[in-house]
Formats: C-alpha cells, structure tokens, sequence
C-alpha cells in the first residue's frame, strides 16, 4: 500500500510540471495580446504629439486624430471582452483537456512501468522483491507462492538471470533442494565455467538425492572438479556421503582434506570450525564403532622422492607436478601434487583421495607410472620444452619402497627414446 501512495504522490507531482506551465503560458499569452493594443495606441499617440508640436497639426485636428484613436483602442477591448465563451476557449487550454491529461499521465506510467511496458515489469519486479524480502521463512505456503510467481515472471524473462539465481537461492533457503538445483542447473548452462554456480548446482542434487553420491551427482562434481581440482565443498559432499553409509575412515580422510585446502584465515572462520567439528564427530563416531580411522592401512599409498640433476637450472618459482597415471590407460592423473621447484628435492606421498574424478583413483588400477615435470609453461599443460623424469610401471599393491625419480631430460627427448608419450597430457 505504501508503495502505491508514493506513486500516486510522485504522479501528482510530475503532472505538476507539465500542466501547470501550460495553464501559466495560456494566461501569459492573452495578457501579452492586451499589452500589444496598449503599446500601439501609446505609440500612436505619441506621434501625433510630435506632428502637432512641429506644426503639422492644428490642435483642432489633433483632437480629432486623437479621439479616433481612442475611439479604435475601445473597440479592441471591446471586442476582447464580448468574445464567446466558446471563441475564449479556442485560445485557452480547457479544464477539460487539463483534467483528462492529469489522469493519463499516472495511466501512461504506470503502462510503461508494468509487465507490459518499456520497463519489462519493474512494478511487479518490485512488488515481489518486497514480497520475497517480508516473507516469514517458517510461513511455508507464502513462500511456495512467491516461488510460483517468480517462475511465472521468469518465463516470460528466460534471459533474467539474476531472477533465475533470486529463485534458486529462494528455493535453497527454503528446504527445496530438487527445484533449487533446476534453477541452478539454468544458470549453469549460462555461466558454465563458473565454479561456484557448479558447486551449488551439485550440493542441490546431492541434498534431493538424500545425501548420496547418485550418477547425476557424480556427474555434477565431476564438473566442479575439472573448473576447480582441490574444490572444499566437493570434498565435504564426498566426507559427508561416507559418513552416512557407515565408512567413517573415508569421511575423516575427505573431511581433513577439505580442512586443508583453507587458509588460516578460513580455518578460524564459520567454515574452519564447522569442518573441525565434523572431523571431531566423525572420530568419536568411528570409535564407538570400534575402528580408529588414522591407523588404518588399507588406503593405497605410494611415496615419492623427487630431484633435480645437479647441471640443471631452473627458476625457483617454476611449477612442479608430481601424478601417478594408469600404465598404458587414460592420461588423467589419479592422484597428483602440485610444488615448485624451489622445494625440490622433496618427499611425495600420493594417496587415493587425491583423485582428480570419481572411479579415477590409485584404487582403480594396479599398475601405474609415476612422472615428476617441471613445466616451463608455467601451466598443467605440457610440452616438450619441459623437464620430466618417468618411473618403469610399478604394481600398487606389490610396492613396498619408495619410488626415486632425477628430473634430467626434457619431455621430448624422453618421448624420442622411446618412452611413453602422452601427447597433450594435463594435470588440471
């Protein structure tokens, strides 16, 4: 109602300007048509004045002149005053017309700012921001409605993405997590490398689908992961699934993950210390259940010693990557580490939850090849000017030692040896 009063004020106002400025120059216009016959006779006047003080006139026929013109100065004004109403009218801007423009100017707003003006909706745009703003979140019905009018709106608005993301997080908030992935799932197909839109879209499907990692899910996280590799919320989707069918060891292992990949910061925040409770809650959970999730050896496990040649010299800040990949399978790393050089020489441990996607870990092949790469690049891409080193193909569940590795050789010189080339492998 509020909102309606200030239209209807602001309407006022605006009509205000323009029709107040025509009644005004309608008046204007006939004082300055009387001010016209007075300046003529004045002018008139005065010439007679200056005939007769040269001569030209005698005072008898200046008087007559003179009456003359008075005579012609009565009758314009009188002519002026016995007008009809009606002639009056033809000079002047009507009541009427004054009246009728004063309702349709509200009228031809109000068309303009409605769903089917210039404006695309910009009344009930607002109305049903308000309506979104005000509605109690427990008030189950009114927020369903809201939800409803919103999808109306934005069928006739399939472009209004920002709509489309008000209705995905509306729905978010208010429990519904099958209708909100389908709005996510709009915009992910309008933004698709925006990580944070696939993220959402994926824990909507992974709520409606009760907490479980379904195909669709999978699917979805897979999408996160290739934008974003070492993404937090994939990991606490993948502790969370565990935890719920009973492998606490998996649940702790994603969950400590995940804790890891926040900075200091983070981990003091909300998100840090909700993290830390779960893996708090998990442990005791694992322990009633009689199993200690950190002494537990059935995670595949392979470590990694890492050098450089002593006649090679590279910048400190160029990137290293240390990935196991299936022997003679995919190139898609299943478990991979990212370091610089400065670190070298350094210990790897490549562990199965370092898997890139789903069904592509140390646990999904036993035999596997380890390669260490300096990019020159400076991106996960290779190419032959980078300098790599490749272990023979090793057994995952027979290995028992460390695996060494000398980065000595650029990536083609090894490919032209002989050894396994990968073409465009990547890492990311």
């Amino acid at each position: 109602m509020m909102f309606w009063l200030v239209a209807l004020a602001l309407s006022l106002v605006a009509s205000g300007f323009i029709l107040i400025p025509l009644l005004r120059s309608a008046r204007r216009a006939e004082a300055d048509r009387n001010s016209t016959v007075v300046s003529i006779f004045e002018e008139r006047l005065g010439e007679l004045k200056e005939l007769r003080s040269d001569g030209r006139l005698s005072d008898s026929e200046f008087d007559a002149l003179k009456e003359e013109l008075e005579d012609s100065l009565l009758a314009e004004t009188a002519i002026e005053s016995s007008e009809s109403p009606e002639s009056s009218q033809n000079r002047r801007i009507s009541p009427q017309w004054v009246a009728a423009l004063a309702v349709l100017l509200p009228i031809v707003a109000f068309a303009l700012y409605s769903d089917v003006g210039l404006s695309l909706g910009a009344i009930s745009d607002h109305n049903l921001a308000t309506s979104l703003r005000e509605t109690d979140p427990g008030d189950t019905t009114q927020m369903r409605q809201n939800a409803d009018r919103l999808r109306r709106q934005l069928e006739n608005q399939p472009d209004n993405h920002q709509g489309w993301y008000l209705l995905a997080t509306y729905l978010m908030n208010a429990s519904q997590p099958e209708q909100a992935a389908q709005a996510f799932e709009h915009l992910v197909a309008a933004y698709p490398g925006d990580v944070d839109l696939a993220a959402r879209y994926a824990e909507m499907l992974f709520m409606a689908d009760d907490r479980t990692l379904s195909t669709r899910v999978e699917k979805a996280m897979s999408n996160v992961v290739k934008l974003q590799p070492l993404h937090t919320g994939m990991m606490e989707l993948r502790g969370m699934s565990a935890a719920s069918s009973g492998d606490y060891r998996s649940a702790l292992r994603h969950f400590e993950r995940a804790l890891s990949t926040l900075s200091g910061r983070e981990r003091a925040a909300e998100r840090g210390q909700i993290l830390g409770a779960a893996i708090a809650r998990v442990r005791e959970m694992a322990s009633a259940h009689a199993e200690d999730p950190r002494q537990s050896s059935e995670e595949r496990r392979i470590e990694v010693k890492v050098s450089l040649a002593s006649h090679l010299v590279v910048s400190p800040e160029t990137p290293l990557f240390v990935y196991a990949r299936a022997a003679g399978g995919p190139p898609m790393p299943l478990a991979v580490r990212r370091l610089l050089a400065a670190d070298l020489p350094v210990t790897v441990a490549l562990t199965e939850d370092m898997a890139m996607m789903p069904g592509m870990s140390l646990a999904s092949f036993d035999d596997v090849e380890i390669v260490a790469r300096l990019s020159s690049s400076g991106i996960a891409n290779a190419s032959p000017n980078d300098l790599e080193a490749r272990s023979p193909v090793i057994n995952v569940e027979t290995i028992s030692d460390s695996v060494y590795l000398e980065i000595s050789q650029r990536r083609g010189e090894l490919d032209v040896d002989g050894e396994r080339s990968t073409g465009n492998d990547s890492v990311l």
